[in-house]
């Protein structure tokens, strides 16, 4: 019904983040759970303290909006700007910028 995301420390992208958001499923995460994505508390996921993420799963449970939103615009968010695809392209010209720039 949702994915919990707990993380506390680390560095980097979380990739189990991006899964579950392509998966569509509603995400609670911590502030360390979500670095380095684009996306928004309230809008793509909640974040939440480790302290309140009993009454953040609660809120998403019961609340059938939020829940159905959170679900959809964090699948949009990965469909948008980390697909693989684009992610792909968008490194492969990284690639030859710096190539040519070592010229």
């Amino acid at each position: 019904d949702l994915a919990i995301n707990p993380v506390i420390s680390g560095a980097g992208v979380n990739i189990k983040l991006l899964d579950y958001l392509s998966y569509g499923l509603p995400v609670v995460s911590t502030p360390t759970g979500i670095r380095g994505i684009q996306g928004k508390d309230s809008e793509h996921f909640l974040v939440s303290s480790l302290e309140k993420f009993p009454l953040a799963i609660k809120t998403i449970l019961e609340d059938d909006i939020l829940r159905n939103k959170l679900s959809q615009r964090g699948k949009d968010l990965i469909d948008e700007q980390y697909n693989w695809v684009d992610l792909s392209k968008r490194f492969a010209n990284l690639l030859k910028e710096i190539a040519i720039s070592h010229k």
